[in-house]
């Protein structure tokens, strides 16, 4: 104690008294703390079109790809993804897994703490940042997590830089991507996509499978059925109804869709999904 006491007034001799005596340090003019913080673990695709006015931070414990507004991004462990407010994303439906932490606020608006949109490597100030921030949020003490998660943020703005990104997608695949999330519930098909793109149904085939690396039919089965998988386990959804929001026409195509793809039926994945065959 003594010494830190002496430290003290090592530092308090090399102060001079102020001229005025009522104008001190102020914090940047409309100065906001991150604040209506939400933090929770997802292993799902999103089973609509995900676009809004929060700030997300986006961990990963798969290797995944995320898409913003067009530009592709290659996740990992160790690796974080910021995406303002507004930015369209959706996750690769061809990812290894889907298990992510999410951390989302609301928009502070032109704070210089927040970072650019992109994927960032964690480092070791960032991991500690992140631990405290993760032990206060849990005790809900909301200023002193407001205050970690802006040193957070700010960690990652003076990072080194970003991770690499692959090339963006096109006007035409990001298009048709929208357009796919859009509609879903109303069992679309290629003919009505190609022509909302301007495309040919050849040409658009081959340029999706060429840009995401999966034709555009399997695309749609899968994210249909990560939507009735994701209705079966987080709603009480009756069947009949899961089957008409996926864009199936009537309940029997969509057991039989289900059952073919993974081995069991839907009332079974509901009751137990470790049965699945996926």
């Amino acid at each position: 104690m003594k010494n830190d006491v002496m430290q003290l007034m090592l530092s308090a001799k090399s102060l001079t008294e102020p001229e005025n005596l009522f104008s001190g340090q102020r914090l940047p003019e409309g100065f906001l703390l991150p604040d209506n913080i939400l933090m929770f673990f997802h292993n799902f695709t999103a089973p609509a079109p995900n676009a809004h006015g929060r700030c997300t931070l986006v961990f990963p414990f798969d290797e995944m790809i995320y898409y913003v507004d067009r530009k592709q991004f290659f996740l990992e462990p160790g690796v974080v993804l910021f995406v303002p407010p507004y930015a369209m994303r959706f996750l690769h439906l061809n990812s290894s897994g889907y298990r992510r932490l999410f951390i989302t606020f609301d928009d502070p608006q032109k704070q210089n703490y927040l970072p650019d949109a992109g994927a960032y490597r964690l480092e070791n100030n960032m991991w500690e940042y992140l631990k405290l921030f993760i032990a206060k949020y849990q005790t809900g003490i909301t200023e002193d997590s407001s205050i970690l998660l802006m040193k957070f943020l700010r960690s990652l703005r003076s990072a080194s830089g970003q991770e690499e990104t692959a090339n963006s997608l096109s006007k035409y695949i990001a298009k048709t991507v929208a357009y796919i999330e859009y509609n879903l519930g109303r069992g679309i098909g290629l003919v009505e996509i190609a022509e909302h793109v301007e495309l040919s149904e050849s040409h658009l085939r081959t340029l999706f499978r060429k840009e995401m690396g999966i034709s555009l039919g399997h695309y749609i089965a899968k994210k249909r059925l990560d939507m009735a998988k994701y209705r079966l386990l987080h709603s009480n959804m009756k069947l009949n109804e899961i089957a008409a929001e996926c864009g199936f026409s009537n309940l029997f195509v969509f057991s039989a869709f289900f059952k073919k793809q993974l081995g069991i039926s839907p009332l079974r994945y509901r009751k137990n999904p470790q049965l699945s065959e996926m």
